[in-house]
């Protein structure tokens, strides 16, 4: 039994039976909206988490990475962990059954960034330029991915 039952159940105190039902109504209404709560606070901290993996060297790597396992009909994704890290996976280390303590997301390919290229490093220079100019919307496609698991 709850407080508000225990409440309601006090002889002393005279309410309704519609009055009760309002009051259990309005008292779902407050834990749904606690619960919804919650939930934009745990969404925010996978965002903060994915903002500083954006902002790292490995975001440009992995981005370099999966690009280039495109060419072979691979990708790359990166795993998202609540400790504030991360790691940059191959898609054939994933699996169907890897079930993750995070979330994982799919890195973006620039492969026509680097189909102009003659030499390895020059395809990496062309593949993290085009990541940082197009950067803007593919980190939004990235943090969509994180929202849409909190809906």
């Amino acid at each position: 039994m709850n407080t508000l039952d225990n409440l309601l159940s006090i002889p002393a105190v005279n309410v309704s039976r519609e009055d009760r039902r309002k009051l259990r109504k309005a008292g779902g209404i407050y834990k749904a909206r606690a619960k919804a709560i919650k939930k934009e606070l745990r969404c925010a901290k996978w965002l903060a988490v994915l903002e500083k993996f954006l902002a790292s060297e490995d975001y440009l790597q992995g981005c370099v990475s999966a690009t280039r396992a495109a060419y072979a009909g691979g990708g790359y994704s990166v795993e998202l962990f609540r400790d504030d890290h991360w790691r940059v996976l191959d898609n054939g280390q994933i699996g169907n059954l890897y079930g993750s303590p995070g979330i994982i997301i799919g890195l973006p390919t620039f492969e026509s960034a680097a189909l102009d290229t003659e030499t390895h490093e020059e395809e990496e220079n062309a593949i993290r330029e085009a990541a940082e100019c197009l950067a803007d919307d593919e980190k939004e496609i990235m943090r969509e991915a994180i929202r849409a698991n909190f809906e």
